[in-house]
């Protein structure tokens, strides 16, 4: 099972977010003016952490089971239906087995067949 983050069913980040913390200088007392020397100032300033790099709005930090296609494409182990397209034969190649008829289109209809059984719908 891995951490990964999901937004709109697609996988955006694998592994933690990378939210990034930094140090934000805050005046705790009021800049008194002109003319006013630093050193003479007691400026009250003092550094609040804060958080960048904020996560997308709708996205979902999870643990889930993921694949890497053979495109490199990684995705959700649930998500049926772009796992199958991503293991289909190219549809130039199915149409021509269509058209081919016989032999060649019980062959793609056993590929397709196979393709839908490893990534099948759920229930």
């Amino acid at each position: 099972m891995a951490q990964v983050v999901v937004l709109n069913g697609e996988i955006i980040k694998v592994g933690e977010w990378d939210y990034q913390v930094y140090q934000e200088p805050v005046a705790t007392t009021p800049y008194p003016g002109p003319g006013i020397a630093p050193a003479d100032w007691d400026s009250g300033i003092v550094l609040e952490e804060r958080i960048g790099n904020p996560i997308p709005e709708g996205a979902v930090q999870m643990g889930c089971d993921i694949v890497t296609a053979n495109s490199g494409r990684v995705l959700l182990a649930t998500d049926y239906y772009n796992l199958r397209a991503e293991a289909y034969p190219p549809i130039s190649d199915q149409l021509d087995a269509l058209w081919k008829g016989g032999a060649a289109a019980e062959e793609m209809a056993a590929i397709i067949r196979a393709v839908k059984d490893e990534y099948p719908k759920p229930d």
